[in-house]
């Protein structure tokens, strides 16, 4: 026992002084300091042989291994921020979903264009109506006015355009047009558009009349028109004439008694032929219309009031319409009146009727 106790001791001496040199040298490789190493031990005596009625040895404890130097601390990896795999579980099943086929054709479009032809036809614009307008003529000594001229005045003219299609100039007379004229002799107005050209150079109508001095009487003679063949009178025209002369066809003659005047408020046609007798095909170079005219020759007033007129019978015709119907309503108001008084006469007689009884 002793010899076993002694063995121990000695063990334990030896191991302590190992022990300790193995914790210097950590904390020094933990500082950065190395550490030189301890010489081997010695190895220890061998220890005696035992008896076999001794107590069974007890093993005795192996000397600690040298702790290796710490390794220096680093910031360890940052972990995986994935989400980790997941085992499919197996008793699911797979379901596989397939996208449906998107790719449609189109079907096949046949397009089929129809042309349609659209004819415009031009509707040429109403030409305004013509003005009304007042011209003199004064005699050479001016003291008396023996022409005397109120109307409107409007010309329908067909001619031929360059593209070789008829067309139909209207020429409306200027309320503004100035006039000129003669007292000697045969009497005549002439006016004459546009302002500020000679006459002999502008358009113009003229109305001449003829007197009989021994019936006393005077006549509408002649009314003829000159009109400038230019684009204002007759736009894209074909004819290269400079002007074209008219006069009007008197289907009778228009006669008065001296110191008369001729009115017609009317609408009143009067047809145009070419002023060298020759005409269109069917005798018609256009048509001249006049209304609110009133005509009078022939004066020695020197004032613009007109002398007692002889009415056309244009007028005449309006004036017949006027009176039948007049007479109708006046004879169907009578009537009217009539039966309202028998119906209030009836009823006022029955109700008296009941009243007695």
């Amino acid at each position: 026992m002793k010899t076993i106790s002694l063995v121990f001791f000695f063990l334990a001496l030896g191991a302590s002084p190992v022990l300790c040199q193995d914790a210097a040298a950590a904390e020094d490789g933990a500082a950065g300091v190395a550490v030189a190493p301890d010489p081997a031990p010695l190895p220890d005596e061998p220890a005696a042989p035992r008896s076999s009625d001794a107590e069974p040895d007890v093993p005795a404890a192996e000397p600690e291994a040298p702790a290796e130097p710490a390794a220096p601390v680093t910031d360890p990896p940052a972990p995986p921020t994935s989400a980790p795999d997941t085992p499919a579980d197996p008793t699911d099943p797979v379901t596989t979903t397939s996208a449906p086929d998107t790719n449609t054709s189109a079907p096949d479009t046949t397009t089929t264009t129809t042309t349609t032809t659209t004819t415009t036809t031009t509707v040429a614009p109403t030409p305004p109506a013509p003005e009304q307008g007042l011209w003199t003529v004064r005699d050479d000594t001016g003291s008396s006015i023996c022409v005397l001229a109120q109307m409107a005045t409007q010309m329908k003219v067909p001619y031929l355009s360059s593209t070789n299609k008829t067309l139909t100039a209207v020429i409306n007379v200027p309320a503004n047009a100035s006039s000129e004229g003669s007292c000697a002799g045969g009497e005549y107005i002439r006016v004459f558009w546009p302002e500020g050209v000679a006459s002999e150079k502008a358009n113009f109508l003229m109305v001449a009349f003829a007197s009989n001095r021994t019936a006393g009487r005077y006549s509408v003679d002649t009314i003829t028109a000159r009109l400038l063949m230019d684009d204002d009178n007759f736009p894209d025209h074909a004819e290269d004439v400079p002007a074209l002369n008219l006069r009007v066809n008197f289907s009778e003659p228009i006669s008065l008694s001296n110191k008369t005047s001729y009115r017609c408020m009317s609408k009143q046609p009067f047809q145009l032929l070419v002023d060298d007798g020759s005409s269109g095909e069917d005798g018609s170079a256009g048509e001249l219309l006049m209304l609110e005219t009133q005509l009078e020759a022939y004066r020695t007033a020197n004032t613009t009031k007109f002398s007692t007129p002889l009415v056309c019978s244009a007028d005449h015709r309006a004036t017949s319409d006027v009176v039948p119907i007049a007479v109708g309503v006046a004879l169907a108001s009578l009537v009217v009146i009539i039966l309202i008084a028998y119906i209030v006469g009836r009823r006022r007689a029955r109700q008296r009727g009941y009243q007695s009884v």
